[in-house]
């Protein structure tokens, strides 16, 4: 899981800023949103403009380098902030995974560009390299990587401007011993990718209808997404028909169809994203119980009704998975959902947990919308 991460001159992240999940009280309510000291369901409130949907941006540009998917649109512009008087981006992932602490960090001259990447395992260095000194050795202090190629220097690895990370050269490249230090390694590895289903889900032309009704028929049914509407106020029925070779979701009318994607609102579309990424999360959790993914979802409930965003709150709890929201919603901030520790106000240089903002001691029984409104959170 993420327990602590910090960024510098990326996008509107002029000087150091950084989210500590590890940082909870024992409240004895909600317990599930809190998983071996870290809060694992956390709600991020702030101004707009303040950088959240760069959180996002930021916490996934991980993925970047370690994994092999092309770089989405939104990190190509305005990489690095304007007013960063060194042209290097920041970025200080620490995890844990059961026993272990994993701290990756690494900077980048460009989004395609590392300059340097460090990473420590349970206080101790185990990979590093600084690219931008042609003479450095990579640094390996592995089991099972004794004899791996160090001297980068006339590596095409080296020649490339998009550099791929030590993480995955020494994973792909060495017969790693199984002892605890290389299993934490690829517990990182792992958790990395399966930080791709982390997407704000008001994005409504996330899937095509094609790959919509392939994941549905894959992995649940049409009557299960159909009780999923009705149970969020979309009065529908749902059918699938072949229309020119190609299989077509409808309204059910009877007599009549209306297709859905053609005639569905903004709101149920985005409703209907939603449910693919809890689908895909739930399923391939199911498959391997070993693995807590994670997943972001920028202002996750901007075109839903206050009821709704209760509604969905309650069955994004019920995913095994680490889960940060961003949201403009108060009627969502209350002691039944989740607790004072796993709300946050994001500020210029830190997301801090609600009960650091004031004296009182938080109770269940507190109306911690009432008092946030009433300007008690200072």
């Amino acid at each position: 899981m993420l327990r602590k991460f910090k960024v510098t001159n990326f996008k509107n992240f002029h000087e150091e800023f950084s989210l500590d999940l590890s940082n909870t009280k024992n409240y004895e309510f909600n317990k599930n949103c809190v998983i071996d000291g870290i809060i694992a369901k956390s709600i991020i409130y702030g101004v707009n403009g303040c950088g959240k949907s760069n959180l996002r941006l930021a916490i996934l540009e991980i993925r970047n380098h370690i994994t092999d998917d092309k770089i989405p649109e939104p990190y190509l512009s305005n990489y690095i902030n304007a007013k960063a008087k060194t042209k290097l981006v920041e970025f200080e992932y620490e995890f844990k995974f059961s026993n272990n602490i994993v701290q990756y960090k690494y900077g980048k001259t460009n989004v395609n560009t590392l300059a340097y990447e460090q990473i420590h395992i349970n206080d101790e260095l185990v990979l590093s390299i600084d690219w931008r000194d042609l003479n450095q050795k990579l640094f390996v202090n592995l089991a099972g990587a004794e004899n791996l190629n160090t001297n980068l220097s006339n590596d095409s690895i080296l020649k490339s401007t998009q550099r791929i990370s030590i993480v995955k050269y020494v994973l792909n490249n060495s017969a790693l011993i199984n002892n605890n230090t290389n299993i934490a390694l690829e517990s990182m590895f792992e958790f990395i990718g399966f930080m791709d289903s982390s997407q704000a889900v008001n994005n409504t032309e996330m899937y095509s209808q094609n790959n919509f009704l392939s994941i549905i028929t894959k992995y649940d049914s049409l009557n299960n997404f159909q009780s999923f509407l009705n149970k969020l106020g979309v009065d529908c029925k749902l059918i699938i028909d072949e229309v020119n070779s190609e299989d077509i979701l409808f309204f059910d009318y009877g007599e009549n169809r209306i297709p859905f994607f053609e005639s569905a609102s903004t709101g149920t579309i985005s409703l209907s994203h939603l449910y693919l990424n809890v689908l895909v999360l739930k399923f391939a959790q199911e498959a391997d119980k070993s693995f807590m993914p994670f997943l972001f979802i920028d202002e996750y409930d901007a075109y839903y009704h206050y009821k709704a965003s209760i509604l969905i709150l309650d069955m994004l709890k019920g995913i095994e998975c680490q889960l940060i929201l961003t949201t403009h919603n108060t009627s969502i901030m209350s002691n039944d959902l989740f607790r004072p520790d796993c709300y946050f106000i994001m500020e210029k240089q830190e997301a801090r947990p609600l009960f650091l903002y004031t004296a009182k001691e938080l109770r269940k029984a507190h109306n911690i919308e009432k008092m946030f409104k009433s300007g008690a959170f200072y």
